[in-house]
């Protein structure tokens, strides 16, 4: 079962990144799923009231708190999406690190104006052309980074999503004697208040549950992230002591915001048709809508999702090989509210990186594995929003010939 989770944010809200300097800290400008993950069990652990409603409405189905807060957050069967910034109705993307704009008028055609006329933004996974340069004015092209959304994540129409931000400047307190520290004066980046996340809540639940507690469990989430109370309306990311990280949340149905799987496919191999020189083959895209952190079989982190690792990390790897990619890395950090120490660095593929890969075999068969792959992700802590695929992305479909 899928459910969009909509963050509205109260106050503004710090989340610290890794581009901070002595006297200034950075944010990100989405909501990591392990954040809204932690916030959300914390919640439920300081509320003795909630606590004791559950295990009175769960007693004649056999069921306690700790069984219900177990499954939400210890179990792995609950996977915490990240939430990306929302400005219309269909939830963002990340746009892949093989897109390219224009130097000079960067951006989606669907964003200019008669002042401003931007120049489109293309995808260079499927094929990647000498000497690269704009069709409107001859510029360079660029790496052009980000979120956008669309309707079914088409490319021609679509605009870039950002959660506006503003800075704050503090000062430092002596813990002695909790007043001003003199000379020291920082600066601190945050989004905004009123501004809107969405992301995806993937639930399995355990096999010997029957409907009924099925029910049970979705109503009482339904019940207490939609109703302004104590669950509903938490506190996120730092200096929340200091008015910062309020935020409320909506439990909602998925709207689907990309068209079908087979579609996504069938697009691929239309496009990859009309590429000049192109392998009478099929083909498919993985492409990474948050970080994924991979390891092999001797723990060693990767940064390359080859067809070892597809094999290591899936069942039913159909026979293929890498054609391309463009991929990064970086550090992953964080805070275990549990037990107030920092969690340990791990090394993540970035969101964004794309695959491209060449396979012999059949639709029928790419299919259902390409869908498991979309449904279960990939890597480690895949229940804090960490390995999220989309095959066959329709991004890549904007490839520029």
């Amino acid at each position: 079962m899928i459910k969009e989770i909509i963050i509205t944010t109260d106050s503004p809200i710090h989340l610290a990144n890794k581009h901070n300097t002595n006297n200034y800290s950075g944010t990100l400008g989405y909501i990591p799923g392990s954040a809204f993950r932690g916030a959300l069990a914390s919640a439920y652990l300081q509320n003795i009231n909630v606590q004791q409603e559950i295990n009175q409405r769960f007693c004649e189905i056999g069921l306690t708190f700790n069984d219900f807060f177990k499954w939400l957050f210890l179990s792995g069967q609950v996977q915490f999406q990240n939430l990306y910034p929302l400005k219309n109705q269909s939830q963002s993307l990340v746009i892949p690190i093989s897109a390219r704009s224009c130097k000079r008028f960067s951006g989606f055609i669907n964003e200019g104006n008669r002042i401003q006329r931007k120049h489109g933004v293309f995808d260079i996974l499927l094929y990647e052309p000498e000497n690269f340069r704009c069709r409107e004015c001859n510029s360079p092209m660029e790496l052009f980074s980000g979120f956008y959304e669309s309707d079914m994540g088409q490319v021609d129409i679509g605009r870039q999503a950002k959660a506006k931000r503003r800075e704050l400047v503090r000062t430092s307190i002596e813990n002695e004697t909790e007043s001003v520290r003199q000379g020291i004066l920082y600066s601190m980046d945050v989004l905004e208040e009123g501004e809107d996340f969405s992301g995806n809540l993937i639930l399995y639940f355990p096999e010997n549950w029957s409907s009924e507690i099925k029910q049970q469990v979705m109503q009482i989430l339904d019940e207490h992230l939609n109703s302004h109370n104590a669950i509903s309306r938490l506190w996120i990311g730092g200096d929340k002591t200091r008015g910062l990280g309020a935020i409320h949340i909506k439990l909602l149905e998925l709207n689907p915001f990309l068209p079908s799987l087979e579609e996504r496919f069938d697009g691929l191999q239309e496009k990859w048709g009309q590429i000049p020189n192109h392998e009478n083959i099929n083909i498919f895209t993985l492409t990474l809508n948050s970080d994924a952190i991979v390891l092999d079989e001797l723990w060693r982190y990767l940064s390359v999702l080859d067809v070892d690792v597809l094999k290591h990390e899936t069942t039913g790897t159909p026979d293929c090989c890498l054609k391309r990619w463009f991929t990064g890395t970086h550090i992953i950090g964080g805070w275990n509210m549990a037990h107030g120490l920092p969690k340990e660095d791990e090394l993540a593929i970035t969101k964004g990186s794309a695959f491209f890969y060449f396979t012999t075999a059949k639709k029928e068969t790419l299919l259902p594995w390409l869908r498991s792959l979309e449904e279960e992700g990939i890597g480690e802590r895949r229940n804090e929003g960490f390995g999220h695929i989309i095959p066959c992305h329709p991004f890549h479909q904007e490839v520029a010939l």
